[in-house]
């Protein structure tokens, strides 16, 4: 049986960076994960765990959907890991004259949305 341990460090370190150099390119905002990218591979091995993670938390693209969804799985050691977070806030599209008027109910409400919005990312960030 093969044992994974049994290879140099440096081996083990380069076949995980092949593994990684061969995902699917970052995928555009808004499009949802198709699974096809490297994540399963972390339950494999512990230190593939160690390795994959430190790759996928490193930066993150999050909406105000997945807020909580960030909050409860980056904490302890994977919170560590994080060193971008890109927030893509949702605002209520907007007509030209809308859009200077200053006072308009829409932009408002966007104003809230957007509050909102980095309120809760830096509660996240903060714990």
């Amino acid at each position: 049986m093969f044992i994974w341990l049994s290879l140099p460090f440096e081996i083990r370190q380069a076949t995980l960076e092949l593994v990684i150099s061969h995902q699917k390119p970052k995928r555009d905002l808004g499009e949802q994960p198709d699974g096809s990218g490297t994540a399963i591979f972390a339950t494999v091995y512990t230190e593939w765990q160690s390795f994959f993670e430190a790759k996928h938390f490193e930066m993150l693209v999050l909406t105000q959907k997945c807020l909580s969804d960030f909050k409860n799985i980056v904490q302890g050691r994977r919170r560590k890991l994080v060193n971008h977070a890109w927030l893509c806030i949702g605002l209520n599209p907007h007509d030209c004259k809308s859009c200077w008027l200053e006072h308009s109910w829409d932009v408002a409400k966007d104003r809230v949305i957007f509050t909102d919005a980095i309120r809760v990312l830096f509660e996240c960030l903060s714990i």
